[in-house]
């Protein structure tokens, strides 16, 4: 991205990129602040390193925990405070467009060839209005994974990850059966982002219906949220579920299946 102007703030999402609030144009060479969120820190440093290798306006990369980002975003903005790229999980960014803190990036990245690789649903989110205020920048996929050895252990075939609800819990009681500080389950449960991006899946694959086409259609319907939750409650009042997934706000999202602690858990 070309930086034309000296801005309040931009913002890059789940990863998107959106610009908010331009002042007065800068032609002199210049520090960029950029914010990422901490799931972001491993990949921004790299395109922060390619760009300040072959650009005289440079960047200077802070890491932001996740959960702090969204008030650290509004509280700064009106102050003027807010650094001038910004990344964030998508799906604030309509709210952000809506209240006109974000810079039209239309005509900046009309002609930028890397545009036409984008995944059509970030320009649809990023648009609004007709114009558009953001682009991709980290791309993420909600999965299923599963600990192949657990499930040897547990006497469940490693090659065949559970397909359905009911499978998921039965597998997830199977393996917490082992013992110890094994468990069938994980999810962040203090972490709202974690958990639309995990929950949100299941329940569409299992018949719901979640987002509204349009003002007079309902949402949140099908038999798939109540069997989701309900599956989720089970698994929780069975102990197959940590403790501390009660309390955790992403910060151990994956950590304690890396350790080999989890059989069953949603991740990206």
């Amino acid at each position: 991205m070309t930086v034309l102007r000296r801005l309040s703030s931009t913002v890059f999402g789940a990863s998107m990129a959106v610009m908010i609030a331009a002042s007065a144009p800068a032609f002199a060479a210049e520090t960029l602040s950029m914010w990422v969120r901490d799931s972001a820190a491993t990949a921004a440093p790299n395109l922060v390193d390619l760009w300040n290798a072959s650009h005289e306006d440079k960047i200077k990369l802070v890491v932001v925990p996740a959960g702090e980002m969204v008030g650290k975003i509004t509280a700064a903005v009106p102050a003027g405070a807010a650094a001038d790229l910004i990344s964030l999980d998508l799906i604030y960014l309509p709210d952000l467009m809506r209240a006109g803190l974000v810079t039209d990036l239309t005509d900046a990245l009309k002609d930028d060839p890397n545009q036409a690789k984008m995944a059509q649903a970030y320009k649809d989110l990023a648009t609004y209005k007709g114009r558009l205020y953001g682009t991709g920048f980290i791309p993420d996929v909600s999965v299923l994974v599963w600990n192949k050895d657990l499930f040897k252990q547990a006497g469940l075939d490693p090659e065949k990850p559970p397909a359905t609800l009911a499978e998921i819990h039965a597998d997830a009681k199977k393996i917490r059966g082992l013992g110890g500080d094994t468990y069938g389950f994980y999810f962040s449960g203090a972490c709202a982002g974690c958990n639309i991006f995990v929950l949100s899946p299941y329940m569409v694959a299992s018949g719901a219906k979640l987002l509204p086409a349009d003002g007079n259609d309902g949402a949140l319907e099908g038999a798939g949220v109540k069997e989701v939750l309900q599956t989720y409650r089970d698994m929780w009042t069975e102990g197959l579920v940590p403790a501390s997934a009660q309390t955790d706000n992403g910060s151990n999202f994956v950590a304690l299946f890396e350790a080999g602690k989890i059989g069953i858990e949603g991740a990206g």
